[in-house]
């Protein structure tokens, strides 16, 4: 009876060990990650086969650096997203760091493309914006550097700072009379940018918004223009 003891209790201290090294606070995940969920009131999304899928309708939900997206753990596996007709903002961090993106369709009625939503997807090449685009926010293109070419919708009002910073590969922009205000730096470091047309009747064209643009060979302004930023142009060469 004493050794039977004995080996009651060993048993149970090994189970209670197996029990420790499984739990979470020996960091060991025993759940398979996450490929659906929900991403806005009314909205929810699903990974198969390197492709995100939103379904649903109305504003996507916000994150930040410490609350990324659910699908952020597939970030580098996610090579196109599907995006629904009724889905009408691209939340801030949205798309943070999926460095295999190469391409988005932005539906009609999105009016609002939050900060850093498309920050680093340095694979994107190609983004069809939505027709009545408002907002693009503060470095949401940033650093998209295969980014060959950006179509600006008549709609647009506001390009927030570092909205398309080192975004190398673009060769002409032209920013339509829509457009009410051009963040800092909006543009900064496009260094393959040749040609810049800015139909917009803005009377100042930002510090630093242009900097580093080195093969930047033309460029027109309105003629409200009253101001240039400091280092609007510099380095271009």
């Amino acid at each position: 009876m004493h050794r039977c003891n004995k080996c009651i209790k060993s048993i149970s201290i090994c189970f209670l060990l197996i029990l420790i090294v499984l739990s979470p606070v020996a960091g060991l995940t025993v759940t398979a990650a996450e490929t659906s969920g929900s991403c806005g009131q009314d909205l929810r999304w699903s990974y198969s086969a390197g492709t995100l899928t939103i379904t649903g309708k109305g504003e996507m939900q916000n994150y930040n650096e410490r609350d990324l997206a659910p699908w952020s753990h597939l970030s580098n596996q996610i090579v196109s997203v599907r995006l629904p007709k009724s889905i009408t903002t691209i939340g801030s961090f949205a798309f943070y760091d999926c460095t295999a993106l190469k391409a988005i369709s932005i539906p009609d009625n999105v009016q609002n493309i939050s900060e850093k939503a498309f920050y680093n997807c340095t694979a994107l090449r190609l983004v069809n914006l939505s027709d009545n685009l408002k907002f693009i926010g503060r470095s949401a293109f940033y650093n998209c550097e295969k980014l060959e070419a950006v179509s600006l919708p008549d709609s647009l009002e506001t390009i927030s700072d570092k909205s398309f910073y080192l975004c190398r590969s673009v060769t002409s922009i032209v920013i339509p009379e829509s457009v009410k205000s051009i963040g800092k730096q909006a543009f900064a470091y496009c260094e393959n940018l040749l040609r810049v047309e800015i139909q917009a009747q803005i009377t100042e064209i930002p510090e630093w918004c242009f900097y580093g643009c080195q093969n930047l060979t033309q460029i027109k302004l309105p003629d409200v223009v009253t101001q240039i930023g400091s280092y609007a142009f510099k380095r271009c060469d």
